[in-house]
């Protein structure tokens, strides 16, 4: 809302503030880093015949709304460590709704030739995720850490995910992403199916 007020004959300076209807800024009670495929399969030689040479081309993230009744507002969500993202750009908008999942991709184009197109896709993120792990870290509009943590592949964190075609997945929503143990190789080889 941006409003003014009217004072005999003078105007006030413009006061600008922001309300959320159904809806919640993110923070760490309800938005979490719930999947990362940071060491993709090689490329099958249909993908390379369509120009994706690169297993880094199929990297992704998956964030997760951890709330049943309120949407996620990603307002100034970004990443400072790991990747780079800032969700004021994303593609599927500023709202995760409850229990919602929004994937932030390398290649747009080898994603969707690999996994499909009509899933979420917030958009593309710089750089890469490391094929040995990495220290992920979001923050949100305020600065305050979403999440915060470094993953790796070697014990005890799962091999599957190390360049299997499959990806770590958190065990559950809302356990704590520094634990290896809270982490599991994907049923499936495919975004959001856990």
């Amino acid at each position: 809302v941006k409003a003014r007020t009217f004072d005999g004959a003078n105007w006030s300076a413009l006061a600008d503030t922001t309300f959320l209807v159904n809806s919640q800024a993110a923070a760490a009670g309800n938005l979490a880093i719930t999947e990362i495929m940071y060491h993709a399969a090689d490329p099958n030689p249909a993908e390379v015949a369509a120009g994706f040479n690169d297993s880094g081309d199929f990297e992704y993230i998956e964030l997760t709304n951890l709330s049943t009744t309120l949407s996620a507002d990603l307002a100034n969500v970004r990443f400072l460590q790991g990747i780079g993202f800032d969700f004021d750009t994303a593609l599927t908008g500023r709202l995760v709704p409850p229990g919602g999942r929004v994937l932030l991709v390398r290649n747009i184009a080898a994603f969707q030739f690999r996994y499909g197109a009509g899933l979420p896709v917030a958009g593309e993120f710089s750089g890469s995720l490391d094929n040995i792990g990495e220290r992920l870290q979001l923050v949100n509009a305020s600065g305050a850490v979403i999440n915060d943590f470094i993953f790796a592949d070697i014990e005890p964190w799962p091999a599957q995910p190390d360049g299997l075609g499959y990806s770590l997945v958190l065990r559950r929503p809302g356990l704590d992403p520094s634990v290896p143990q809270n982490w599991r190789a994907s049923v499936t080889a495919n975004p959001g199916t856990t």
